[in-house]
């Protein structure tokens, strides 16, 4: 199933909006929310999901989706993207290539990738060991004590999005348990130049989303995101992007491996459980 935000040389039409289109989804969106250990989330088609906010009244924080010809090529869902920010060291993040600088929303990714110049600014964790993984200059992580996970409070990491406005990350979310034998956990970071994608393309896999339930709405082109179920704190700023939410659909919660359907007038409304 696809979920690209626009149609590649793979995908002629995302499916959500075949379907929105035709009538059997009340909306062109989907909301993903997922538990802060990885194990089990929601993802709403058609829709989201209040339940899964951290404050169900809370409205969502929008971000408009890079519509570049290069970037709509790929069907990636990516905002623009000024720099990153992690406690006081900051990285630009510039256009390369052609390629504007974007940060990537993927569900389907455990880490994220950040310049190397702000994947160092973890280093000032106490505890913290700069560990390689292969044989390239860029290619480590930071390996922390799993203990700091539930007490510590810096460095926090910041993007700082191109149309205005911050998305935060603190160390409860970003320190993620990788090994139980031994306890061993990491920075869910890696560095933009170890990866293929090229240094001005961003990535945040679940180790970032896990703090937010998100919304991608393909009609408006655009992201929202609110402090998720079970997290603490705020989105970050909202800047000049707004907040205003559009009306919210909810659903029941998915049970087990399959879906759960909540019929909404004469449309649908599915929640699936993973």
């Amino acid at each position: 199933m696809s979920l690209n935000i626009t149609s590649t040389q793979y995908v002629n039409e995302p499916l959500i909006n075949v379907m929105a289109g035709r009538g059997v989804l009340p909306t062109a969106q989907f909301g993903y929310y997922i538990a802060s250990d990885e194990t089990t989330g929601v993802m709403t088609f058609g829709g989201y999901d209040t339940s899964y906010f951290a404050d169900s009244t809370a409205n969502l924080s929008w971000f408009p989706v890079d519509t570049s010809d290069v970037v709509s090529q790929t069907g990636y869902w990516a905002l623009p993207i000024k720099s990153v920010t992690v406690g006081s060291t900051t990285a630009t993040v510039s256009s390369t290539n052609g390629v504007p600088a974007i940060v990537i929303m993927d569900t389907g990714t455990s880490l994220g990738l950040i310049p190397a110049a702000a994947l160092d600014g973890f280093a000032s964790i106490s505890g913290a060991t700069k560990t390689q993984f292969s044989n390239g200059p860029y290619d480590y992580v930071y390996v922390v004590p799993c203990s700091l996970k539930s007490t510590l409070t810096s460095p926090v990491l910041t993007l700082n999005m191109g149309n205005g406005g911050t998305l935060t990350l603190s160390p409860s979310d970003y320190i993620v348990q990788i090994n139980t034998s031994p306890q061993t956990c990491i920075v869910g970071f890696e560095t933009t130049e170890s990866n293929s994608l090229g240094s001005s393309i961003l990535l945040m896999g679940n180790s970032f989303l896990k703090r937010y339930y998100t919304v991608f709405d393909y009609t408006n082109k655009r992201i929202g995101f609110t402090v998720g179920k079970g997290r603490t704190g705020t989105v970050g700023t909202v800047g000049s992007v707004g907040s205003a939410a559009p009306p919210t659909i909810r659903g029941g919660r998915g049970a087990g491996v399959l879906a759960t359907i909540s019929a909404i007038g004469a449309l649908w409304l599915v929640n699936c459980a993973f």
